[in-house]
């Protein structure tokens, strides 16, 4: 009943104001700016939920399928560490991307010329 009564409310307020309500997340956050979400609680409880449980069963499954390749590729040369270190970079790889290699080795070149020798 719910769900009948928030798609009429929806068709209103779609018609009425430039509010984008096509997507589920774009209803949660209607239901949560508008302070409406105790009109329809169980639709708000169901959105939390929905769009929760997708960003985690994708992380997941993004989780597994690059350590799944990591391992066929390099199972017999593989230590614990150089596993753990390799699934960082590649499920990290965004953040990898934007590193300037460059700029790291002048760092570590110049902590390495301030040694002493003895």
């Amino acid at each position: 009943m719910d769900c009948l009564h928030l798609t009429e409310y929806l068709k209103i307020v779609q018609s009425s104001e430039n509010e984008e309500t096509d997507s589920l997340s774009g209803i949660y956050h209607h239901l949560k700016e508008n302070k409406i979400e105790d009109t329809f609680p169980n639709v708000e409880n169901a959105l939390r939920i929905f769009l929760s449980m997708t960003v985690t069963n994708c992380s997941g499954a993004t989780l597994f399928s690059k350590l799944k390749r990591i391992k066929n590729e390099l199972r017999s040369t593989m230590l614990q560490e150089r596993l753990a270190s390799l699934s960082l970079m590649s499920i990290e790889c965004d953040v990898l991307k934007d590193i300037d290699f460059e700029e790291v080795i002048n760092d570590f070149a110049c902590l390495k010329s301030r040694r002493v020798p003895l």
